[in-house]
């Protein structure tokens, strides 16, 4: 079974259920829906944005405190630890809309959006793709205990209060079905090929779609998270950004 398949099992249904069982016994109060928009921004425009920008791409420099606090936060995305992410993230850009692409659109919509999930893996091939996040000891870390820090974390919010939980949940969902469809409709439209999505790269802040795989570095004026990542880099943040349109 691979990671990924564990975590289906172990985090992704489980959280489904959970969120479920809210859904039917408590109200969506002014706490829930606060803290489902700022885990909504923490996780996917912040903090998934840079799972593809830093590891995926490195297209620019970060600290090691804020490449841990992203890391973490970019788990509640559901959909694996930055080593995970940036493996089938850099195959998907090798071999994008063909067979060898891991959720290519060729297959059909339901392997687009969840089924490549447990399609069998070549090891050797996600590992060799990087080699370069394989050095990092925390990352190593992080990909072998992912699922117990998103369950204590949940616990964490829980002992807050069930309504934080709630909102959490709801955040988590809402982000783990979003980038579910941007592999089937929201990027590609069938057999027909990908295309810029303008919503769904401003809702997730994620680069535009066709324009990304024609320059997979350069982060273009129309790049719907570029004012966030100039934010970053006068925070200090970010660093020794790379490619970026003036």
């Amino acid at each position: 079974m691979t990671p990924v398949q564990k975590q289906f099992l172990k985090v992704i249904v489980p959280v489904h259920l959970l969120f479920l069982l809210f859904i039917l016994t408590l109200s969506i109060n002014t706490t829930v829906l606060v803290t489902f928009i700022i885990s909504y921004v923490l996780i996917y425009p912040l903090s998934y944005n840079m799972y593809h920008r830093y590891w995926a791409h490195h297209q620019f420099d970060m600290a090691p405190i804020w490449q841990k606090i992203f890391a973490i936060m970019g788990l509640f995305a559901l959909t694996g630890d930055p080593i995970g992410y940036s493996s089938t993230h850099r195959i998907h850009h090798r071999y994008s809309d063909t067979d060898l692409d891991p959720h290519s659109p060729i297959h059909g919509f339901w392997h687009a959006f969840i089924l490549w999930m447990f399609k069998p893996k070549n090891d050797t091939r996600q590992l060799l793709n990087v080699k370069d996040l394989l050095k990092d000891s925390f990352l190593m870390w992080l990909m072998k205990h992912q699922n117990k820090v998103i369950w204590v974390i949940l616990l964490m919010a829980a002992a807050i209060s069930e309504y934080v939980l709630f909102g959490l949940l709801m955040a988590m969902i809402t982000v783990f079905f979003l980038e579910m469809c941007s592999n089937s409709f929201l990027s590609h439209w069938g057999t027909h090929g990908p295309y810029n999505n303008y919503l769904y790269s401003y809702l997730s802040g994620s680069s535009l779609h066709v324009t990304h795989h024609e320059n997979m570095m350069k982060i273009s004026k129309n790049d719907p998270s570029r004012l966030l990542i100039l934010i970053m880099e006068k925070m200090k943040i970010i660093s020794s950004i790379k490619n970026i349109e003036k």
